[in-house]
């Protein structure tokens, strides 16, 4: 995660400074997670600039927070200065180095939408996203990929099946019809049994 930064306003200056990276490197390497944080004051603000490296897209948002944090307590307790909130500023980046397919775009040329950016920054095959979300789906893609794989394999053997399970199917409602049919022949009254019948009906009119 690249391209993070965030400023606050000077409510309370202080006579300490220093030259953007070198004196608080010492500082910021034991009280943050990362080693290098550009500092740079203006007249109004104290503006910070700093990149995050970890796997998970999520947990560097969270250190990227953390550190901005830490500095503000840092030069609050340590320099004098009294700050405003953290004001977020820019747009962070979560860069993933090293995709076959971003390699072969960014030999012809750079994309870049609101959703992210495919160039050779600083690596050929770079991508870069604004949304931790977006990093979210494409670590998950490979295993995404190979699920739907799986499922057509299985679906392919279903149709590859059919014609079997169309034929059992078709047998086995042949031996019920003819089961059917065997059983009404069976169970059918006899014409003897109708007259008698018939003439048992009359009896009662003679």
């Amino acid at each position: 995660m690249h391209n993070v930064q965030f400023k606050m306003v000077i409510k309370k200056d202080s006579d300490f400074w220093y030259d953007h990276e070198v004196a608080l490197k010492g500082w910021v390497r034991k009280y943050t997670w990362i080693g290098n944080v550009n500092v740079e004051k203006t007249t109004k603000h104290i503006i910070i600039r700093f990149g995050v490296g970890d796997p998970d897209p999520w947990r560097a948002a969270y250190k990227a927070l953390e550190t901005a944090l830490n500095m503000k307590r840092l030069l609050e307790e340590m320099a004098g200065y009294k700050l405003g909130e953290l004001i977020q500023i820019g747009k962070p980046k979560w860069e993933i180095l090293g995709d076959p397919v971003a390699g072969e775009v960014a030999k012809k040329q750079v994309v870049v939408t609101d959703s992210g950016a495919i160039d050779n920054t600083p690596d050929p095959g770079t991508l870069h996203f604004y949304d931790p979300e977006d990093v979210v789906t494409y670590l998950r893609m490979p295993k995404e990929v190979r699920k739907i794989h799986q499922e057509i394999a299985e679906v392919k053997k279903e149709v590859r099946q059919m014609p079997e399970i169309i034929a059992v199917m078709m047998k086995e409602m042949a031996i019920n019809i003819g089961k059917e049919v065997a059983a009404a022949i069976i169970e059918a009254p006899s014409k003897t049994e109708e007259k008698e019948d018939f003439d048992r009906e009359l009896d009662g009119y003679a």
